[in-house]
């Protein structure tokens, strides 16, 4: 368990780092591109009656612009998050959240992206569910599009399988090449997919 934390907390550093060093220069248009913080994060139950401190949860997500979320169990609670976030920073969050509850057995999660209004807007009706037609993840992968300035961008939330089954671990880290495939051929014109795990 331990190697999976590690391993998950340097994927989300090289995110940071390669985000927040992409966008600085000027745009094509000769306009200052914004560099804007995408991170990750597996909430841990959000909504269970386990005792999480919100606000020190809203502590740690503040530094972030754009916030992929797994492990969401109600909107309830997230909407609360997300309040908190507004009166911490003085500045507006939104999400956006999966149609759907996502799992085959009787726990089931949502997915979400918080994002702070001042910094990327949500592209209207872009949020989607992959069609997972032949049944291949236990959570079928989540995405939505948003623009910050003339960055526009889509992502990919997804919790894979972690059981002690390592193969189905691997099977669906296989297919998420076709995941992304077929997010970018519904807007051909997009290219800047970022797959949050």
């Amino acid at each position: 368990m331990r190697k999976t934390r590690l391993s998950d907390v340097l994927f989300l550093a090289l995110l940071f780092l390669a985000l927040s060093s992409c966008n600085n220069g000027p745009a094509p248009n000769g306009n200052s591109a914004p560099t804007i913080t995408i991170a990750s994060f597996n909430t841990l139950h959000l909504g269970w009656d386990n005792g999480k401190d919100l606000t020190k949860m809203a502590d740690v997500l503040m530094p972030f612009d754009v916030i992929g979320l797994q492990e969401v169990m109600n909107e309830d609670t997230l909407k609360k998050v997300r309040d908190i976030l507004k009166q911490k920073t003085g500045t507006d969050w939104q999400y956006v959240i999966s149609a759907r509850t996502l799992g085959r057995s009787s726990y089931k999660e949502f997915y979400a992206v918080l994002y702070r209004t001042d910094r990327t807007t949500y592209t209207t009706n872009s949020a989607d569910i992959w069609n997972d037609e032949d049944d291949l993840f236990e959570r079928e992968p989540f995405f939505a599009s948003f623009k910050s300035k003339n960055f526009d961008y889509t992502i990919i939330v997804m919790h894979s399988d972690f059981d002690s089954n390592k193969e189905v671990m691997r099977r669906e880290a296989r297919l998420l090449y076709s995941v992304y495939s077929r997010v970018q051929a519904r807007n051909p014109n997009e290219k800047d997919i970022i797959l949050t795990v």
